[in-house]
């Protein structure tokens, strides 16, 4: 039973890793193909290019909420490394919730992030849920024996 339990925290790692990277990734993501193609630098300083166009009134909230998911990546990493379940499973709804609501604009850069938290959150829950099971089985052993 230990040797599944420990499987099962090295997986939520892994998987909390990757969804960390994923988060980092999407940020970059949106920085790069919904907001640097308005900026604009030059000598007297950076701005938003003034087309007009929706994208370039919507590059600052774009770039806020890449901030956002950056932040919510960190925050999913420490927790993923003081395998704290509680506050991973509240950052796994949090970030399952965030990529339904944004699905239509920014999900896509959102949603391999937040799957990959789910599946940390439920790695470290099984984790935790064999961890149980086999120390009251080994209670009874000793009782028994």
């Amino acid at each position: 039973m230990n040797s599944s339990r420990t499987r099962l925290a090295s997986l939520g790692r892994g998987l909390g890793l990757l969804a960390t990277l994923a988060g980092l990734a999407g940020a970059v993501g949106l920085l790069v193909y919904l907001v640097l193609p308005y900026v604009s630098v030059s000598p007297s300083g950076v701005s938003l290019v003034d087309r007009g166009g929706l994208g370039a009134e919507n590059a600052p909230t774009v770039a806020f909420w890449a901030g956002v998911l950056a932040v919510l990546a960190l925050l999913v990493w420490n927790a993923v490394v003081d395998e704290a379940l509680g506050a991973l499973s509240a950052l796994a709804v949090l970030v399952a919730a965030f990529a339904v609501l944004t699905g239509f604009s920014i999900g896509g850069f959102v949603s391999p992030f937040a799957l990959l938290t789910v599946c940390a959150a439920l790695a470290f829950a099984g984790d935790r849920i064999l961890g149980r099971g086999g120390d009251e089985d080994d209670e009874n052993a000793d009782a028994a024996g």
